[in-house]
């Protein structure tokens, strides 16, 4: 008995599918979505202050200046301090590997012994 049922159901299903009507088509070619806004991208490089900044000795302000240096990660940097080299940086895991790569150039690091003996 479950099998005239079966075929029944498998009829029932292509007969509502001949009821319905076809798709419409367009004679319009199909168009690659768009963004609705057009903002435009940042700069892939970014650009270092004009003085290198001494990570064992600037202000939370004067470390924001680097390039994907915000609020949080410039308030890590100043907690670990103080650092002998600048490499210090990741081997603390306080800087991703990737976000070192883009300040190096921008940073120096003094010894932590010159550091303490130029704030005094």
């Amino acid at each position: 008995m479950s099998v005239p049922v079966r075929l029944g159901t498998l009829a029932l299903a292509g007969a509502v599918m001949l009821a319905l009507p076809a798709p419409l088509q367009s004679a319009e070619p199909a168009r690659t979505p768009t963004p609705l806004t057009s903002k435009p991208k940042r700069a892939a490089v970014a650009t270092c202050p004009a003085e290198k900044v001494d990570i064992n000795t600037a202000s939370r302000d004067e470390l924001r200046t680097l390039p994907q240096i915000g609020s949080l990660r410039s308030k890590l940097i100043i907690r670990a301090r103080p650092y002998a080299a600048p490499e210090d940086l990741v081997r603390r895991k306080v800087l991703k590997e990737a976000i070192y790569d883009k300040i190096k150039p921008c940073i120096v690091a003094p010894s932590a012994t010159q550091a303490t003996v130029q704030t005094k």
